[in-house]
């Protein structure tokens, strides 16, 4: 089967790894390795803090409402001249296309499971510390390219090859959490903050572009892919440049605030673009393929996830100073 790969993918793949970094955002928190052990250990100034649930109801509220402005705002009745609302085949008039929508969701919810707990159980593990220690990049460059070997392998295997196509989208997931493990050694608090936000943003978003009246987030790919190249430019410039270049706090803004932006426009085009699949499958045009669909969404959610962290981080380390 030969399946075309959009570039906008291997693009979404690397645009997180050079936040992966061992200073997030200057902050005070560092990895070293000590001599005996070869383990990695993070030095914090403070002590852990507890999950702040007031903040997170906090957040919830304040999402829950967005989303309803969002929703008024983007998925107005589109009327025509004659004032008659234009008809599109929307979730509730689709059942096919919901059940297609809700699988594919299914499986990034299965992708994100995978990753967590491989990152968990590398982050554990003194075998792949010591790895990772004796050369983090070789290390970053083999997770790379089994990463995009899987994807690809994944997204070229026939849907009716259940088995091969399970296990390279499982290889893909698990090689993700190996490169996104070093998050682990961050407080346990902001990632769980980092991932409840996470969820939140990418839940609005997938159902402002699910009960649109119009497939108008489909329009938004080449501009989508035009900022995608900026952030993926501004993130390499970041990590090239010198400590001490003026550009580094604009290039690393760039990357981290314009990649929120730039992925959470991919998470309204990647749903309508779930649907539009959904629509011509059930018209027998193409082939049942959930598993294809929901890697653009995972890849949203990572890469969200991992600008939540960078900036929860940032702003634990100021409060500290």
């Amino acid at each position: 089967m030969n399946t075309r790969i959009p570039l906008h993918l291997f693009r979404r793949n690397f645009s997180f790894t050079p936040l992966l970094r061992r200073r997030i955002g200057g902050a005070s928190s560092s990895w070293r390795v000590s001599e005996p052990s070869m383990h990695f250990q993070q030095q914090q100034g403070s002590k852990a803090s507890t999950f702040p649930w007031t903040k997170a109801l906090g957040l919830g509220v304040a999402v829950g409402l967005g989303g309803v402005a969002i929703d008024a705002a983007l998925n107005s009745a589109t009327a025509s001249n004659a004032g008659v609302v234009t008809d599109f085949d929307t979730l509730a008039t689709n059942s096919f296309v919901r059940e297609y929508l809700s699988e594919s969701f299914r499986y990034v919810g299965a992708a994100l499971a995978l990753t967590a707990s491989s990152a968990f159980a590398l982050h554990r593990s003194p075998s792949f510390q010591r790895a990772m220690a004796r050369s983090p990049i070789a290390a970053s460059i083999g997770g790379l390219v089994v990463t995009i070997g899987a994807m690809i392998g994944t997204m070229n295997t026939d849907p009716t090859n259940t088995v091969q196509k399970h296990v390279l989208f499982a290889t893909f997931a698990l090689a993700k959490g190996a490169m996104l493990s070093p998050l682990f050694f961050l407080n346990p608090a902001i990632l769980a903050r980092a991932g409840l936000y996470t969820a939140a943003i990418v839940g609005s978003l997938s159902f402002v572009a699910a009960t649109a009246k119009t497939d108008r987030f489909l329009y938004l790919g080449g501009p989508l892919f035009a900022g995608l190249c900026v952030v993926a430019l501004s993130s390499l410039g970041a990590a090239f440049l010198p400590a001490s270049s003026v550009a580094l706090p604009f290039l690393h803004s760039l990357s981290l605030y314009g990649g929120l932006v730039v992925f959470g426009g991919f998470v309204l085009y990647d749903t309508q673009k779930v649907m539009a699949h959904g629509r011509l499958v059930s018209r027998g045009v193409q082939k049942r393929d959930t598993v294809n669909e929901s890697i653009g969404i995972y890849l949203d959610f990572i890469n969200i996830f991992v600008r939540m962290v960078q900036i929860l981080a940032m702003g634990g380390s100021n409060k500290r100073r």
